[in-house]
């Protein structure tokens, strides 16, 4: 007993700082851990842990498996507990993060310094509390390259045993795994003289071992959940899950129709600054320092570079607003592990060589520079008060009557509905069928086992909107989100959309309500819904995913404001409009249409400011620069209406108006010439 006492105080004074930083990281993630859902994947994934079944590609079998055992737990809340996984694993990250740099540096103060840049980042500290696979992936980033530095520095390449697992377990979470590969290839070849062949292979088989917990997604396949992406039940549907070929990947087209300084890639650079600019003169000492260093320090610029710059220039993703940017923004934590490294190594850099008698002294004053920002941070991020879009969601679902067929088109609602129904078997009556899911056959099937009475419109690969207007549209059971004014074609035989509250509703053309039907209904909801949150206003200021809840609330108003305007009432519309704007900062479709009536009511000067104050908010919104540009034109300010008509054409040079405009833009510059 004296020997195992011996044993534990021992341990504990060899690792206070690291079991420090594990506890006091783990009690403040844990105290603002989310209790429910935000907007993106957590819906899937806590659905995927409820019924043990197959989130989206690739799968994330570990990850699932863990979320699943968090549900089977015989007490406390599995989706709390689901949500403390990534808390754990942030907490464990920072860990490695702060042994990593003890490591290469020697210096305490640094590498707590590089610690707490880390733990305190937006991005980290966000997703250390909801249910998603990013932060265990930087736990498993920050484990690898632990592994990697302690081999090279050591020479005791039994290191690189776990480093090849923490690999092989990177591949089975997340693909971005492979940027890793320049700076692990870089440590290899440093220990190119202890190496042999036999070695490297075995270092090969491990990383492969890493790949067993898909063991558990072919388990849970095979068991024909309701959740179950892929339906894997052969080697081609596993590979499709596994390389995600019917789902896609983090790297798109460029888009031509957007200028270059709205994509992914500059706006990594703008958020780092923006967040972080008071980290970024030690980085780059730490950056300036690298070249002189060893290749442990090479390897983490090459980490940085490869998750961030080239990652993002791969992306190709234009930022056009909040949503794209949430879904930029999941990544950055990768590439920001390495940055705080690098922001370790460059005070480690300053202390040792400018004012090492004062370093202590130095680390003080830095340490409470961080910390400012950091409870911005903590207000922006924090989910524990935050249940925006549970409650958003479930009063969705409580407007559709029994037993009703619910359309959806995009991940706002279907995701977080498979919260409600499978982790919380909330209105499991309504069926819910995501439309960009319908072509393909798996998910067809996955329809048929579990609502037998659908066949009738599973018969092809495109939905039959005439089909089920016929079966339920007369029954008042067919619903959609969201609803654009375009989607009306599709039911153009019997049925219309009419907005109802948070959603819309399918109806025969022979039983519309009349319009002050349908106003009262929707302010009803609409006062309903607003009674059960604080003012919404409180949400302007959190992090994307929660904006995310409020642009799409506010673009439901804002399509809603044309319903109005098409029934022939421009003061419901522009009530509408105007509500859109108030909820959402983000939001700027909701300002076009707000400034085409009020510029046809004559309130041309309102109409201008309603536009200027949506490009402030939402500069890549291509169509404000369109209606400024004709307002302009209309108004016979030629220069301004040039200016702005050019913006536009650089966003758009396809639409259906660039004859017209390209016209004007000629006769400008052969006038401007004259």
């Amino acid at each position: 007993m004296y020997k195992f006492k011996k044993t534990v105080f021992g341990f504990i004074k060899a690792h206070l700082i690291e079991i420090l930083i594990f506890t006091i990281s783990l009690f403040i993630y844990s105290f603002t851990s989310s209790r429910s859902i935000v907007e993106g994947d957590t819906g899937d994934f806590l659905s995927a842990a409820a019924v043990g079944g197959v989130p989206h590609p690739s799968g994330y079998p570990l990850y699932s498996l863990l979320t699943r055992i968090a549900f089977l737990l015989p007490f406390g809340q599995p989706i709390w507990q689901a949500n403390l996984l990534s808390a754990i694993f942030g907490a464990a990250a920072l860990v490695f993060v702060y042994k990593t740099l003890k490591l290469i540096t020697k210096n305490t103060p640094a590498s707590l310094l590089g610690t707490f840049t880390l733990a305190t980042y937006n991005s980290f500290w966000f997703y250390a509390l909801v249910a998603q696979v990013h932060i265990f992936q930087v736990f498993i980033l920050s484990g690898l390259i632990y592994y990697l530095f302690s081999a090279s520095i050591t020479k005791k390449i039994k290191y690189l045993y776990i480093a090849s697992l923490f690999l092989g377990l990177g591949v089975s979470n997340n693909h971005t795994i492979i940027f890793i590969l320049p700076a692990f290839l870089l440590i290899l070849y440093s220990l190119r003289k202890n190496l042999s062949l036999t070695f490297l292979i075995k270092l090969v088989g491990v990383s492969l071992l890493g790949l067993t917990p898909y063991l558990y997604t072919l388990f849970s396949a095979g068991m024909h959940t309701q959740v179950n992406w892929d339906r894997v039940e052969n080697i081609t549907s596993f590979l499709t899950l596994f390389f995600r070929k019917d789902y896609g990947s983090a790297f798109g087209v460029p888009e031509p129709s957007i200028p270059v300084q709205y994509y992914a890639f500059f706006y990594y650079f703008k958020d780092l600054f923006l967040t972080s600019w008071f980290v970024i003169p030690f980085s780059f000492i730490g950056l300036i320092s690298i070249w002189k260093k060893n290749k442990e320090s090479l390897a983490i610029l090459l980490s940085f570079v490869f998750f961030g710059p080239v990652f993002y220039l791969l992306t190709n993703s234009p930022i056009r607003f909040v949503v794209y940017e949430a879904n930029v923004g999941q990544y950055f934590s990768y590439s920001y592990l390495f940055f705080s490294l690098l922001c370790g190594v460059g005070f480690a850099v300053l202390t040792k060589k400018f004012i090492s008698k004062y370093s202590l002294g130095l680390s003080l004053i830095v340490i409470v520079i961080f910390l400012i920002p950091s409870f911005h941070t903590f207000f922006q991020v924090r989910q524990d008060n935050d249940n925006l879009t549970e409650v958003t969601t479930h009063f969705q679902l409580s407007q559709i009557p029994k037993n009703a067929v619910l359309l959806t088109w995009a991940d706002e609602l279907y995701l977080p509905t498979m919260y409600w129904q499978y982790a919380k078997k909330y209105r499991p009556d309504i069926t819910v069928i995501e439309l960009s899911l319908f072509n393909l056959p798996w998910y067809r099937k996955n329809l048929a086992e579990e609502y037998p009475f659908l066949s009738p419109l599973l018969n092809n690969s495109q939905f039959n909107y005439d089909r089920a207007c016929q079966m339920y549209g007369g029954k008042n059971k067919l619903f959609l989100y969201p609803w654009y004014p375009e989607f009306d074609k599709y039911f153009q035989s019997e049925c219309v959309i009419i907005p109802y509250g948070l959603i819309t509703k399918v109806v025969q053309k022979n039983k519309i309500p009349n319009p002050q039907e349908i106003k009262n209904y929707n302010d009803k909801m609409w006062n309903k819904y607003i009674s059960q949150l604080p003012p919404l206003k409180n949400y302007f200021d959190k992090y994307t995913r929660t904006r995310e809840t409020l642009f799409d609330i506010a673009e439901h108003l804002s399509y809603m404001g044309i319903f109005y305007h098409n029934m022939r009432n421009d003061d419901w519309a522009l009530s509408s409009l105007q509500l859109a704007k108030e909820v959402s900062p983000d939001e700027a479709v909701s300002r076009i249409n707000e400034s085409a009536l009020l510029f046809e009511k004559g309130r041309k000067k309102e109409a201008i400011e309603t536009l200027e104050k949506g490009i402030q908010i939402a500069p890549a919104t291509a169509g404000l620069y369109k209606n400024l540009g004709l307002f302009y034109m209309n108004l016979g300010d030629k220069d301004k209406a040039y200016q702005n008509l050019q913006k536009y054409l650089d966003f758009n040079p396809q639409d259906k108006d660039v004859p017209l405009i390209n016209n004007f833009i000629l006769n400008y510059n052969i006038t401007r010439n004259q």
